[in-house]
């Protein structure tokens, strides 16, 4: 994705914020004010998430909400009321979730998925055939991203396979558990006894 090429909008109130003027320096990211029906991704913070809602069926950008040490425990409220992703207030971190969005439709910061993933760990698996199967390379992508490892690079080095190879297997994965975020496969994966939360 080359993120120069997207519109992020803000708060106005978030303009002065030397984190936002980080983002926007060093990963070259157009950030602009709110205007719902032209920006392609939306940041805002938990504080402020919760005074939008409920969020606009006519808004086609997706709401990345940012939280703060301590505040890890409100991504399933999160998710379920409409944003897209869930991410600690770090530049490096927002821009990744920038980049992963844009392929996967819900990404939670790896510091706040376990609590997402023991608030939906026993819900049934209604559209997963039982005799589906995935193999043992799928399992050890699906455990890693359970240990806290996010992006292609990052499961590239402790796999030792290629950022492409990574990413073939995650869309093998998502279209045999009939999912379409990494984090329902993960919470399927859990289920069936595949995976575990080993930290």
């Amino acid at each position: 994705m080359n993120t120069s090429e997207i519109n992020v909008g803000i708060p106005q109130t978030y303009q002065k914020d030397t984190l936002f003027q980080n983002l926007a320096k060093c990963h070259g990211i157009n950030l602009t004010d709110i205007k719902l029906d032209t920006i392609d991704f939306f940041l805002i913070e938990l504080r402020d998430f919760f005074r939008i809602l409920p969020v606009e069926k006519s808004c086609n950008c997706k709401i990345i909400v940012l939280f703060n040490k301590g505040e890890e425990k409100w991504v399933t409220d999160v998710i379920n009321s409409g944003a897209a992703a869930y991410v600690k207030k770090n530049t490096l971190r927002i821009y990744e979730a920038l980049k992963m969005i844009s392929e996967y439709k819900i990404y939670i910061d790896e510091i706040a998925m376990k609590y997402f993933i023991n608030d939906y760990r026993f819900m049934k698996d209604t559209d997963i055939p039982e005799q589906t199967t995935i193999t043992i390379k799928e399992k050890e992508i699906l455990q890693k991203l359970v240990d806290g490892y996010s992006t292609y690079l990052e499961l590239s080095k402790v796999l030792r396979i290629s950022e492409k190879t990574v990413s073939n297997h995650i869309h093998n994965i998502l279209q045999k558990l009939n999912v379409e975020s990494r984090t329902e496969a993960i919470v399927r994966a859990l289920k069936r006894g595949w995976i575990n939360i080993t930290k």
